[in-house]
């Protein structure tokens, strides 16, 4: 009997620690930036690094899609 008290302590703790885990995982916030084609507002299609955009607006996780497209003009970028 104690063997089977050892063996659901121990699961128990496991299942604490990934509860904990997925906890901490889901409160990392992934930033996200908004671009925008100023020169062409209503564009729709794949620009560049592959970055979809509808209605001339795209949102993206990639950072340095984000500083590429600050780079080079005809675009607005922000943080999201």
């Amino acid at each position: 009997m104690a063997r089977t008290t050892e063996t659901t302590a121990a699961a128990e703790e496991t299942k604490t620690a990934e509860t904990a885990a997925t906890t901490k995982k889901s409160t990392t916030a992934v930033k996200k930036w908004v671009v925008k084609i100023i020169t062409n507002p209503s564009f729709c299609g794949v620009g560049a690094g592959g970055v979809q955009f509808a209605n001339g607006e795209a949102v993206t996780e990639n950072g340095r899609m984000a500083q590429w497209f600050r780079e080079h003009n005809g675009y607005e970028v922000s943080e999201q």
